[in-house]
């Protein structure tokens, strides 16, 4: 990644995601209507799970703890985590000795010293992998089967914070035991999505939402990130909002509508009797 890139990921704002969920929701006809939102972004450094209220506030409840841009800040930082950590990262870098130093010589060289952004959380994982095209290519496979990373999240104050120094720490060990880069580059998408899943149900146990709003370019850009966040939340019977997809229970009375989403169209033709039928455009 260039240096503008990481700089970038200090540019986004919790006004930008208020625009761009007010945008969906009107779009999909839910304007004024109480919603489950995570938004999920490559740059922005403010990816939360949250809820945005009939009242157009917006509160994020889960956001992402800032890890170290320094490569061997953020090795010492893992290694800290709990008592067996330490060994990991020894364990890691004695199996895999140059993959462990590219990243431990790694600096972004730029003011900021932390980021949340979820862009140097991947290219993190990237580096600890030494994934390759192919890894990349592969891991999209429908047949691939997902492993289970750790997610942890922390009290912090009055929010909560997902520690992505856990989800390292478990992809450093399942390498270690011999799981394949290709399905540990998918775990990564998966692990995530089954957090915003889990999020989200949290939420929906103590407060009534009409819709579930699943936005960011993280979501319209992968396929596994949007059904695996997307399919254990079906069971709730309330429409699941995507940037290019929506599941809409059938009955569920949507009013017919056309919207753009930034440079994300949306476009939704709703049948009350048959449910939501995307435009061909939303892939």
């Amino acid at each position: 990644m260039r240096t503008s890139e990481y700089e970038a990921a200090g540019s986004g704002t919790f006004s930008d995601a208020r625009h761009d969920v007010r945008a969906l929701l009107e779009g999909y006809g839910f304007s004024g209507a109480n919603c489950a939102i995570a938004y999920l972004s490559f740059a922005d450094p403010e990816s939360f799970v949250g809820v945005y209220d009939r009242d157009g506030d917006l509160s994020p409840l889960i956001g992402f703890r800032p890890i170290p841009m320094n490569g061997a800040a953020l090795l010492e930082s893992i290694a800290t985590v709990d008592e067996n950590a330490s060994r990991l990262i020894a364990n890691y870098r004695k199996e895999f000795p140059a993959d462990a130093e590219q990243l431990a010589t790694f600096d972004a060289d730029i003011s900021i010293k932390e980021s949340a952004a979820l862009a140097w959380l991947f290219a993190v994982c990237g580096l600890a992998l030494g994934l390759s095209d192919s890894d990349l290519h592969r891991a999209q496979e429908p047949s691939i089967e997902a492993v289970t990373l750790e997610v942890k999240v922390h009290r912090v104050s009055e929010s909560y914070e997902l520690d992505s120094r856990y989800l390292l720490r478990s992809l450093m060990s399942y390498r270690i035991g011999g799981v394949p880069t290709h399905v540990l580059a998918r775990s990564i998408v998966s692990s995530l999505g089954s957090f915003v899943a889990d999020s989200i149900t949290a939420i929906l146990r103590d407060w009534r939402a009409t819709v579930i709003v699943c936005a960011g370019d993280l979501f319209a850009g992968n396929d596994v990130l949007r059904e695996r966040a997307g399919e254990p939340l079906k069971h709730f019977g309330i429409p699941i909002l995507f940037p290019y997809n929506a599941l809409i229970p059938a009955n569920y009375g949507v009013t017919t509508s056309t919207q753009s989403l930034g440079h994300q169209p949306v476009a939704v033709r709703i049948n009350p009797t048959r449910g939501a039928q995307p435009n061909p455009m939303n892939v």
